[in-house]
């Protein structure tokens, strides 16, 4: 019986050939899912510990897991949720001491030094845990021994934390205001120290949200963008390179937004329009399409940004002005 000889390298006939490290394209890639951050192991750790046994947390898990933690709050040293079980539903809170305000002021004056902790702040997002420590002489999430819950139910307990470990990345305000802390009032802080030279804001106006009458602490005063941001640029003389001074122009209007704690709001808007100007021009749903987010919210935003003459429509299809 003879044997088909081939040259050596030679690929079998009938069989798909790929460049090497291409994959099949019969196997679906799978996204990397973000590693979680301290914090939120520590929550998860929290919850294991006061389950009461492997058999318990496996419980407390499935509750979380499937949605029957609903209605999260933090606030004053409480953490609030309803968990609805097969057989009832339950008003769960887990209690510990707050934070000790002096910690907090240290936090605002940590986070102050970074343009970019006040965004993430303003966001709703978790500031850099290195941060966060380094400010705090408690620890962000408290010890087991220092919790008290209600119903005595460690499995209702866990419950709530598993669910809060889940969310603390992309959501600190429950965290924060567990711990004592409303975010809004941190945010209010962090602004004054960034925008007042000399100003203080006195440390219990930082965690406490009776300071004022409208929660805003006391002495915070109005800032306003400088008049002219590239006047810099132009002290110095001929520019090297054409349109540096809007470009200048443009990225002050920008910090000066996440600075002011609209940092989510012109994010979006300048991811929105880089977009449209790659595309040269667009529908909503084009757009929705390749970043990924909601056509209804894509086609409030571009409407905001037409009545602001930063983009301009013809029918359906967008393009930057």
């Amino acid at each position: 019986m003879s044997v088909e000889q081939r040259p050596p390298g030679r690929p079998r006939r009938g069989v798909e050939q790929r460049p090497p490290g291409r994959p099949r394209r019969d196997v679906e890639q799978q996204p990397r899912a973000r590693p979680r951050s301290r914090v939120a192991e520590a929550l998860a750790a929290l919850a294991r510990s006061i389950a009461g046994g492997t058999r318990n947390h496996g419980r407390a898990q499935e509750l979380a897991r499937i949605g029957r933690v609903q209605d999260l709050t933090g606030a004053g040293g409480e953490l609030r949720g309803v968990v609805r079980t097969p057989a009832s539903d339950f008003d769960v809170v887990v209690t510990a001491a707050p934070i000790d305000p002096k910690g907090w002021s240290r936090l605002a004056d940590a986070l102050a030094d970074r343009v970019e902790h006040l965004a993430a702040l303003a966001s709703g997002d978790l500031p850099p845990v290195d941060v966060i420590e380094d400010a705090l002489t408690d620890p962000l999430v408290p010890e087991a021994s220092d919790l008290d819950w209600t119903p005595a139910d460690p499995i209702l307990a866990a419950a709530l934390l598993i669910r809060l470990a889940a969310t603390v990345d992309n959501d600190a305000v429950v965290l924060l205001g567990w711990r004592g802390q409303a975010t809004d009032q941190l945010v209010h802080a962090v602004r004054a120290r960034r925008g007042a030279v000399g100003h203080v804001v006195a440390e219990a106006d930082v965690a406490d949200p009776t300071a004022s009458p409208d929660g805003v602490p006391q002495g915070v005063i109005a800032l306003a963008p400088p008049v002219e941001p590239e006047a810099l640029v132009r002290s110095l003389g001929q520019a090297p390179v054409s349109g540096i001074v809007d470009a200048v122009r443009a990225a002050a209007e920008f910090a000066w937004q996440v600075a002011a704690g609209a940092g989510q709001e012109a994010a979006s808007d300048a991811v929105l329009l880089a977009e449209l100007r790659g595309l040269g021009a667009a529908t909503a749903a084009d757009l929705a399409e390749r970043l990924g987010i909601d056509a209804d919210d894509v086609a409030r935003t571009l409407e905001d940004l037409h009545g602001q003459g930063r983009v301009l429509r013809a029918g359906h299809r967008y393009r930057a002005a």
